[in-house]
């Protein structure tokens, strides 16, 4: 049975369960199940650059708990049929900044965003978060989470901000 992590990026026990993308399948298939974690493998984006078609962050982000906000060709994948999917029914592209809209940061009572590159409807699911505002627009992509107050990235503006 999957149990879910209450807020992203901070689970309270061991991780059994991730999302990953498919195209890391053939490298992290068997590191992974040495460690006995369960990948459901996310299908490509066709909607951004081949190059970064298997970046989750640029298909979906965690809300917490079973709820996901997902790229539309997620939305009729069986593998995520335990999950509440949110479509925001944006308009994606290969064209940064629109493969960007679900590239957000959840860090704690935290969450680090660009607003211009962002789905602006998909803030409202963090309206209980604290902003902080950057200009990349890859604020996911730049930032591994530690814990409630910390985080590493190479980003000098979102180390600023943060």
């Amino acid at each position: 049975m999957i149990g879910y992590i209450e807020t992203p990026h901070l689970p309270e026990n061991a991780v059994k369960d991730i999302i990953i993308g498919k195209k890391y399948r053939k490298l992290l298939e068997k590191p992974l199940e040495k460690y006995n974690i369960n990948a459901m493998w996310l299908p490509d984006n066709p909607y951004v650059d081949r190059r970064l078609s298997g970046h989750t962050d640029l298909s979906a982000v965690h809300l917490g708990k079973n709820r996901l906000a997902a790229a539309e060709y997620l939305l009729n994948c069986e593998q995520f049929n335990n999950l509440e999917l949110i479509s925001l029914n944006n308009q994606m592209s290969s064209e940064y900044p629109h493969d960007a809209v679900y590239n957000i940061c959840v860090a704690g009572s935290y969450l680090i965003v660009n607003e211009k590159t962002a789905d602006p409807s998909l803030l409202k699911y963090f309206q209980n978060k604290k902003l902080i505002s950057c200009k990349q627009g890859y604020s996911k992509c730049s930032v591994c989470v530690v814990d409630e107050g910390s985080i590493i990235t190479a980003d000098k503006g979102i180390a600023v901000k943060a």
